[in-house]
C-alpha cells in the first residue's frame, strides 16, 4: 500500500524505525522527506523573503504535496508527548480533504479537526488496520 509519513523532524529515528516497519511489511513509503534534514538546517537561518524565494522550498512543497495525494493512507507519526506540528498538520489536512484513510501513532492535541483519524496505540495496530484496508479494498 502507498503511504506517505506526516511528522517532524525532531523524530527522524522514530520515522525511520516506523518506515522500515512498513517497508518490511511491503508498503512503499512515498516520499523521505526526512533525507533532506540538511537543507532545512540550511535553511533556517533565513528570512522568511530568503527561505521562499529558495527553488527548494517550492520544490520541496510540490513533491511532498504529491505524495499526500498519491498516498493511499497518511500516517502522522507523533511524539509520545503532545506538541505542536507545522507542516505535518497541513499535510493531515490535506489528506482528510481528499477523503485519505489517516492513521496517528502518538498523541496530538485534542482537537474536534482529528475526529476522522484513526488512533494507533502501537505499530503492530498500524500494520493491522493497514491489513484490514488491504482486505476491504479487494
Amino acid at each position: 500500500m502507498k503511504i506517505y509519513i506526516a511528522s517532524s523532524f525532531s523524530l527522524i529515528p522514530k520515522i525511520e524505525a516506523v518506515c522500515k516497519a512498513l517497508e518490511d511489511a511491503g508498503h512503499e513509503v512515498l516520499v523521505k522527506w526526512w533525507t533532506r534534514i540538511e537543507l532545512k538546517n540550511q535553511f533556517k537561518v533565513l528570512s522568511r523573503d530568503e527561505f521562499y524565494d529558495e527553488p527548494e522550498c517550492k520544490n520541496a512543497y510540490e513533491r511532498d504535496l504529491e505524495g499526500v495525494m498519491s498516498c493511499k493512507v497518511l500516517l502522522f507519526v507523533a511524539d509520545d508527548e503532545i506538541r505542536h506540528y507545522n507542516g505535518a498538520n497541513v499535510e493531515l489536512g490535506m489528506a482528510l480533504g481528499n477523503n485519505k484513510r489517516c492513521i496517528v501513532l502518538g498523541n496530538l492535541q485534542n482537537s474536534a479537526m482529528y475526529y476522522p483519524v484513526y488512533w494507533a496505540k502501537d505499530m503492530n495496530d498500524v500494520l493491522e488496520n493497514l491489513r484490514l484496508l488491504e482486505v476491504f479494498d479487494r
